[in-house]
Parts: C-alpha cells; structure tokens; sequence
C-alpha cells in the first residue's frame, strides 16, 4: 500500500475525486416502480482509465498511471451493454479549484484521461462534460467519414430541427416580439425529451406557417381592395376636368377616345408620363392622383405610396402601346364602370368587403401574434438552448490531436496582450508564455517611439474614457468589429498613454515644447558676456569648460535649453541612437535567456550546451559588449573633457578586426582580443556541435540495438525488434539544417540590432512632426496680438488640434504600435518562442451558446 500510495501520489486524489463527480451523475439512472425505491441489489461496474498526467518530473519525462477502479452503484437497469465507446479528453489538473484567471509563464498543466463507456451511459456523461466546460476531446477516429460515425442519424435530425428554430427565430425577431430568457440555462435534456422537443417545434412551425399565408394573403386582397376603392374614388375628379379641357388634336373619322384605369407606383409618375408622351404622339391624355394610404411593397417589404391614373386616348394601336406601357411600368390596370351610378353601388360593396377582411385580418394577426410569443417565450427559452445542447453533445460524441493543447488563463486587463502573442502563434504545451512579459515591454518600446507628454495624457484619457463607457452593456457587445476590437484593447491603450507620459517626461517634450520642471543646469552669465554681445549675437556659445557654466546634470530628463540650441539634432540623434541600442541588446539577450529556461524546463541538455550556450556567449560577447563601452563612454567622459572622448564606431570596427584603437580603458586591447575570439570560437560551435553530438548518439543507440538483436535466439523475435529498433536519421540533412540556423542566428543578431534602430527614427520622427505643427500652425495663432486674438487664435487652435489627433495620435500612433509588434514577434520571440500549439477550446454549452448569440447578433 506504502508504495502504490508513493507511486500515484497526489494524482491519484484529483482522479479519484473527477470520476466519483463524473459518475455520480453518470449512474444515477435508476427508474424503480416507485421513488427511492431499489428492486436490484448492487451491481458493480469495471470501468478501466488510463491517466496520463502530462507534468514534468524530475527527469524531464512524462509521467503515466493505469489504475483500475471499481465504482459501484444503485438503481435499477433494464439492460447491461458492454463497453464499446472510448472517450480521450483533456482537463486541467486544477479544475476542481475555483479559477482565479491569473497569468502564468507557462500554460496550465493538463491530465490526458481515458474513459471507456457503455453506449447508454455515454449521453449523461457528454452532458455533464458539457455543463462544467473543463475539457477537451481528442478525436480517435480521424480517418473515419463523418457520415460512418455512430451518432450521425442524431446529428442530421437535430440539423433539420435547427432549420426549424431559425425560421421560428427569425419570425419572433421580425414581429418584434419580447424574447423573455430563463437567468439560468436549462439543463441538457434526455433524448426522450429530445423527440417531444423536436415534434413540438415542427408542429409551431407548420402552424405559424399556414397563419403566416393566411395572413399574406388577406393582406394582398385587402390592399386590392382598397386601391379598387381609391381608383373609384378619384375617377370622378378625373372626368370633370376632361369634358373642360383644351381642344384636343382631331381625331380621324370613326376613331372614338377610349380610357385605362389602373394603379401604378407613385415614384414612377414622372418617366410613366414621358414615355407616353413621346410613344403616343400626344394622342394621350394622363390624369393621376395619389393616395393617401401607405402600401408595403410584397418583395422588398418597404413602405410605398401608389397613385391612381387615367389614360384617354385615339385609336386601337395607340392602345395597345398603353397597355404594354402599363405592363413595363408594372402598373396594375382595372375595370370601371363609367355610369355614376353603377359606381357608387360598387364602391358600397368595396366597403363591406374590405369591412370583413380587416375583421377576419386583425383576429389571423392577432392568432398569429399569440404564436410567436409562445415560440419566443418557449422555443428560445427552452427548445433552442436545450438543441444547442444536444446536439453539441452528439457531435463530440462523434468525433472522439495528438499534441496537448495549450490552457493559458487571462483575465479583461492581460487578454489584449494574449491577443497579440496568439495573433503570431500560440505557444505550444508548458512553453514558455511571451505575454507576461509582454505587458511591460510593449508599451514601453511604444513609448520610446512617441514619447510625448501631452500626447501620453490623451491617449490616457481615451483610455479612460473608453474603460468608462464598458460600464454600457451596447459597447461591451458591441457588434461593430472596429468598436469592438478598440474596446477590447483599452488596457493596452491605457498602459502605451502611461508609458508615453513617461517617456515624454524624460525627452522633455509636451506638444514638442520644453517644460521647465526644474532649473537648468547651464548658465550664461559665468561666461561674462555683456549685454551688447547677447543680444547681437543670435547663437551663443556655451562652453563647460568656463567655471559655471555647466552645474552637473539635470535632476530628470533632457534639460529644456537643448531646445534651444542649434546642436539640438546632433545632441538627440546621438543620445536615441545609444538609447535604441541599449534597450535593443538586453531584449534579445532575455529572448536567450528565456530559451535556456525553455530548455531546461524540458530537458533539453543536446539544445542547452551546443545552441543555447554558444548563442549567449556569441551575442555577449560581440553586442553585449558594445553597450558596455556606450555607458562606459558616458561615465567617464564628462561635458568639461567631451572633446577628447573617441569615436565608438571606430573602435567597435577595430574589435572585429583584431586592431587596437584609441584606448578607452587600460586592458582594452586584451579584453577585446579575447571577446572577439570567443564570438568567433562560438560560430563552429554552434554549426558543428549538434550534428556531431546528434550522430554519436544516433551510433549509440544502433550498437545497442545491435547487441540486443545478437541476444536474441530467436529469428522471427529478431526481426521484429529491427523493424521496431530502425531509426530515420541522415547526418547531411540535420548538418544543413544546423548550418542554416546558424547563419540565420548570427546574421540575425546584426540585422535585428540594427532593427531596433526603428526606436530612434521614429523617435526623432515624432518629434520632428510636433515641431512642425506647432512652428507651422499654432505659433501663428498665438503671434496674434489685441482684442481680435481670440477669434484668431481659434480656427488655428482647432486645426492644430484636428491634425495633432489624425497625424500624431492615429497614424503616428499607429506605425509605433506596428513597430512594437515587429520588434516583438521577429526579433524577441525568434529567440525562444515557437508557437506552433494551439489552443485549450474545452466541450462546453456556455461558450456555445455565447457563440450562437454572438452569430445571431451579426
């Protein structure tokens, strides 16, 4: 007992404890003559689960415990059917821990669970599954054809009924009926009650069907009705004026006039009436009137107006034109009678008609009203999510890969910079996550870019109003993609607005003027200048050496006079160009570093002493360097002995070449000699080591193999194990393959320093364009001068302002923010991130009918 308990451990608890949960809703099956009443003693039930928990142990292996359990239950069971339905599932060894959403380093570790099922019990377990949303299946039959699973009659009756649902969805939502939704969702029915559903939901259909023509067609009649109604109404107005009117063209002998009467779309009058005009040869007359009543047109469904008209005109062929007229303009041409009296008698009984049809109308309405609020209050209450749910259970059923996926927990403020790691790949089982580190680099490396203190504040207060703004429910779940995808991102925005106050705190630069925080450090006057000399001269001249002109550094940032200064550019362009260089090279060197803890976390000594190691050494040994002798250039150096401090770029040439320069320091010479031998030293190493060690232990393994076969007496055992025992491997390829990632490494590291240069350019970009839209347009405003400064002011104010927003905060916001992602995805994470996983997507109602809801909105 000692060691089966030292053996299985903790992991034993948490599997005991998830099958006693899942069975206990699983065999709760009993149907006795009475409640609570047991006709059957005890059965017991073997269920065999193999639990692979996927942890690292001490040795970087796998762990894998077969346990056999015996589960007894009561209740009364009219057959017993063997185990023939295998389920493989993912879960997390923590699930029956409330989840608190913390971000880790690595994904949450996973337990590979097999279950082996009798087909009845197969459906309350899927349903359980899918209830608590922990875990994921594996499909075991991916080579088997969806229509030769086992439950693909299910799945094809539920997709008839999901055509059914739509269409009584869609009616509920065209009625504008109030759709009353259950808290909380109802719980998977059986699929006896999955047979009432699906009876229950074609029956409404049908009926509201059958109502819906009714209703069409009463509708259609109605409005005929009353355009007859219309046209009989204004045909008296239309024969008074035609006795009175002009003379019109004489007609041939024997030709008599001849009218149409009929109803043509209002918007249509006015090409109806040329196109007559000219057809006719003004052998026509046209009389129209529009009426009151607003129409619905039957194919689009669109409020329309109609008009009546009257066509009189000569001749059988000018006839026929009207008629064919009539029919292009889909004009609707009736019959009236032309005694007055015959027409009131019809207009009498157009009335009692259209009496009872709006009777017999507004009850089929009525009828039809009280359907769809039975099937918006029933049917998506109840039917469609207990569909959903069924059905979703069947298709997992049926499809029951081979790599673990990847669980990485987030919460609202770490899910954006999630996002932006798995928009390059999702990191692959217990890989290290990028996206913890993420949250602070991205913004800061998008700061460094815009670093503006006025520029952080409204980028904060977008931000803030955006976080302000959740607190609706309509932006939330929004179905704008853009609104939706900037709301999802406002932490990010927050975090980039900080950041940028922060760096625009240190550039000095708010709107691209100075801001005199503390005093400056230099001062004119110990250069004992006089008055004349300062204002006659344009630029002044400010030399450290002279005893005060230079009081020490500023207390934080750049001191607001270099604003002034004409080295201004000069100054900057060599401060953002070391700065650029100083962040760039500790950030691939923590990319590294992360690759060794990878490695390490796996077990991967090969990887750890002939890539990772000589990787480290390459790039600190050549770059690391560089930013060594940058601060040392800055320490020792100081404004009163600048003149004399040498030319880095100089001296870094010098060290690839073997060539002594200007000294900086007194073993500089040796030192260098030796960083420079031992990058170079680690360029073999890296393309050698691998494929060498690879094939050493590639040759180990066949001698043993060998060994192991001469053991053997037996042939048909010695054949076997040859077959088992071959291993693929080819020493040129894996030689190639090294060689290519070793130039890609070490031209890598010059390319990817050299692209984190982008931290100075648009740096200086920034700037550059702030300068220019306040010399340029605001500075004008504020030269004005006198009562009228005001109005002047404002209209250069306001397109100061529009700019400042479209130019700086949008489009320069932009490109910083795709640099950043650049600098994230190539050069950071080429080091030690694959993200070739994919991920944890667990069986689970809630987030499919959340998914459904989503689908239905758009």
């Amino acid at each position: 007992m000692t060691s089966f308990r030292k053996h299985v451990g903790k992991e034993l608890c948490l599997f005991f404890q998830f099958h006693f949960f899942l069975f206990h809703f699983l065999m709760r099956r009993g149907k006795g003559p009475g409640p609570g009443v047991v006709t059957l003693p005890a059965l017991p039930l073997w269920l065999r689960c193999s639990h692979q928990v996927l942890l690292k142990t001490a040795r970087g292996k796998h762990s894998t415990n077969t346990i056999l359990l015996l589960f007894t239950y009561f209740g009364y069971i009219y057959k017993v059917q063997p185990f023939f339905l295998e389920l493989h599932f993912y879960c997390s060894i923590s699930f029956l821990f409330p989840s608190r959403n913390k971000m880790s380093f690595r994904s949450t570790p996973l337990a590979l669970i097999q279950l082996l099922l009798p087909s009845a019990g197969a459906y309350p377990c899927m349903c359980q599954i899918g209830e608590k949303g922990l875990v994921e299946l594996r499909d075991l039959n991916p080579g088997v054809s969806s229509f030769k699973r086992k439950f693909v009659g299910e799945i094809l009756r539920y997709d008839n009924l999901e055509h059914t649902l739509r269409y009584l969805y869609e009616e509920v939502m065209k009625e504008g009926v109030t759709v009353l939704e259950d808290e909380v969702s109802p719980k998977a029915p059986s699929p006896r009650d999955a047979l009432d559903i699906q009876s229950r939901a074609e029956s409404l259909q049908q009926e509201l069907q059958e109502v819906t023509r009714n209703c069409t067609s009463f509708t259609a009649d109605l409005t005929r009705l009353i355009e007859y109604q219309g046209l009989l109404g204004a045909l008296s107005s239309f024969l008074t004026p035609l006795t009175c009117s002009s003379p019109s063209p004489e007609p041939s002998e024997g030709i008599r006039m001849s009218s149409v009467y009929g109803i043509i779309a209002t918007a249509r009058i006015p090409s109806f009436e040329l196109l007559l005009w000219r057809c006719c040869c003004g052998f026509s007359f046209l009389h129209h009137e529009e009426l009151p009543q607003t129409f619905v047109a039957s194919q689009t469904e669109k409020p329309v107006k109609r008009s009546v008209f009257m066509i009189s005109y000569w001749g059988e062929r000018i006839g026929e034109k009207v008629q064919k007229i009539c029919q292009g303009f889909h004009g609707r041409i009736l019959q009236c009678p032309e005694s007055l009296t015959e027409r009131e008698k019809l207009l009498s009984q157009l009335e009692s008609q259209v009496s009872e049809i709006k009777t017999v109308l507004t009850q089929t309405e009525q009828y039809r009203h009280q359907l769809l609020i039975q099937a918006g209050s029933v049917v998506w209450g109840w039917l469609v999510q207990e569909f959903l749910q069924e059905r979703a259970t069947y298709s997992h059923l049926n499809s029951q890969f081979e790599n673990p996926p990847s669980l990485l927990r987030t919460n609202k403020f770490t899910y954006a910079f999630q996002n932006i790691i798995n928009a390059y790949g999702v990191a692959s089982y217990l890989e290290l996550n990028p996206a913890p580190f993420t949250i602070v680099t991205f913004p800061f490396l998008f700061a460094v870019m815009f670093g503006d203190f006025g520029h952080g504040l409204l980028m904060v207060a977008f931000a803030l109003a955006l976080l302000y703004a959740g607190k609706s429910e309509s932006v939330r779940h929004s179905t704008n993609e853009i609104l939706s995808m900037i709301y999802g991102g406002r932490y990010v925005l927050l975090l980039m607005g900080l950041f940028s106050i922060y760096t625009g705190l240190i550039y000095n630069e708010c709107f691209s003027r100075p801001v005199m925080i503390f005093s400056s450090s230099w001062n004119v006057s110990a250069m004992s200048m006089s008055d004349d000399d300062i204002r006659h001269n344009s630029y002044l001249t400010l030399d450290p050496v002279f005893p005060g002109v230079f009081n020490g550094p500023y207390p934080f940032g750049i001191d607001p006079i270099w604003n002034m200064a004409k080295n201004k550019l000069n100054f900057l362009n060599s401060y953002k160009m070391k700065m650029s260089i100083l962040i760039g090279i500790p950030h691939m060197g923590f990319g590294l570093f992360l690759s060794l803890l990878n490695h390490m976390h796996f077990s991967h000594w090969r990887d750890i002493l002939c890539v990772v190691l000589p990787q480290l050494l390459f790039l600190s040994s050549l770059f690391g360097y560089l930013c060594l002798i940058v601060i040392f250039k800055w320490v020792y150096w100081l404004p009163i002995n600048s003149k004399n401090a040498p030319s880095l770029l100089l001296d870094y040439i010098h060290l690839f070449m073997f060539q002594g320069g200007r000294k900086l320091y007194g073993t500089q010479e040796q030192t260098e000699k030796s960083l420079a031998a031992l990058g170079y030293i680690c360029i073999p190493w890296l393309l050698f080591s691998k494929p060498i060690v690879m094939y050493i232990s590639h040759r180990r393994k066949e001698q043993r193999s060998l060994m192991s076969l001469q053991a053997e007496d037996s042939p048909l055992l010695t054949g076997c194990n040859d077959d088992s025992e071959k291993i693929d491997f080819d020493f040129a390829d894996e030689f190639m393959l090294q060689a290519i990632h070793t130039i890609e490494f070490c031209l890598g590291c010059i390319s990817n320093t050299a692209s984190y240069l982008r931290l100075w350019a648009l740096s200086l970009a920034h700037a550059e364009l702030s300068e220019v839209l306040w010399s340029m347009i605001l500075s004008n405003g504020l030269g004005a001068t006198g009562v009228k400064a005001p109005f002047i002011l404002l209209p250069f104010f306001c397109a100061f302002s529009c700019l400042t927003v479209v130019i700086l905060l949008v489009m320069e916001g932009l490109s910083a923010f795709l640099h950043a992602l650049r600098l994230h995805w190539v050069e950071f994470q080429n080091k030690f991130y694959h993200g070739d996983g994919q991920l944890f997507s667990p069986f689970s109602f809630k987030l499919l009918l959340n998914s459904r809801e989503q689908t239905t909105d758009t």
